[in-house]
């Protein structure tokens, strides 16, 4: 029988979690969150994007926006749903990254003891569905929010964490270096140059950086994260506005 993915079992609350999403429809929810599902629809759906899923997720946070709106009803709010996708993305990312270096797949779903031995399907790991993610503490966090709480989080549990299973945070701000003429991207060092005292050119290198996060394929979940705080739609681009002045 197929998951519900629409409520969490054996609870009114209203959930969002991730991992009953694929990629695309995730990325899909970022890109048209606050939108009612008839917007978002409006010029078809990519491949691999239910229409289920946008009405579920996208019209239940288009609900809470305009019940927020109209009597100040509390919610998680868009950010943190955004901010827990990145979340669940990055950390998928992650663990992919570490079967390269011989972890096991999806180390949420073995529990760690003190020797770093990981026993999969032990009590207090992930079933099936990967659902938490473990940090460099050894907290293990779900990776789930509750829509209908302006608090959010949910409880988790602590469990031993190996050395290998250790983050880092994902940065949010491209590097710029004036004396150099160039951005960087801080998740892969992947550099741009631009003529010095030439407007133009640092908006076309600008343009450029912010076509590598959106189409980076390697840690692409940190990519995409980057890519939104810096270039997504509504945000002010901080560098073209500079260059501009300059003319």
């Amino acid at each position: 029988m197929a998951e519900n993915r629409h409520q969490s079992s054996g609870t009114s609350a209203t959930y969002f979690e991730p991992a009953l999403y694929n990629n695309a429809e995730l990325s899909f929810f970022v890109k048209h969150i606050g939108e009612s599902p008839m917007v978002a629809c409006h010029k078809g759906l990519p491949k691999h994007v239910s229409r289920d899923a946008v009405e579920d997720v996208l019209g239940r946070i288009y609900k809470h926006e305009e019940m927020a709106k109209a009597h100040e009803v509390p919610w998680c709010g868009r950010t943190k749903v955004t901010e827990c996708i990145f979340e669940y993305t990055e950390w998928m990312d992650f663990c992919n990254s570490q079967v390269k270096q011989g972890a096991p797949k999806h180390l949420s779903t073995y529990d760690w003891n003190a020797d770093g031995q990981g026993i999969r399907g032990a009590s207090g790991s992930d079933g099936g569905t990967v659902r938490t993610l473990i940090d460099d503490k050894g907290n293990r966090k779900r990776m789930a929010i509750k829509m209908g709480d302006s608090n959010a989080a949910i409880d988790g549990q602590s469990t031993y964490v190996p050395a290998f299973a250790q983050r880092t945070v994902a940065p949010t701000k491209i590097i710029e270096d004036s004396e150099r003429h160039m951005f960087e991207c801080p998740v892969c060092h992947d550099v741009t140059k631009y003529k010095a005292s030439n407007p133009a050119s640092r908006r076309m290198a600008w343009a450029q950086m912010a076509k590598h996060c959106k189409s980076a394929r390697e840690e692409s979940a940190r990519h995409t994260k980057l890519w939104n705080a810096e270039f997504s739609s509504g945000k002010t681009d901080a560098v073209s506005t500079m260059a501009r002045s300059e003319e």
